[in-house]
């Protein structure tokens, strides 16, 4: 199906990746729903590498050199 969305969820909250992940595998237009359990360094390196429409994180405790990382992607 053209159009599919990819989502990544990055959460360290089991409950809540498991409960999202159940939700979301229900519509047809996502792609890529896979849930992980990593660092925010790790999950902003794969969300560079992957170029996710939607990206779950949490957000909490996070400085701001962080979220300053977590700027709108560049056309190439």
């Amino acid at each position: 199906m053209p159009g599919k969305i990819r989502i990544i969820i990055a959460d360290d909250h089991p409950i809540f990746r498991g409960g999202l992940r159940q939700i979301i595998s229900a519509d047809d237009s996502i792609e890529d729903n896979r849930e992980r359990r990593i660092t925010v360094k790790k999950a902003l390196e794969i969300i560079h590498e992957l170029k996710p429409g939607i990206a779950v994180l949490t957000l909490i405790c996070l400085k701001k050199q962080v979220l300053m990382s977590l700027e709108e992607p560049k056309d190439s």
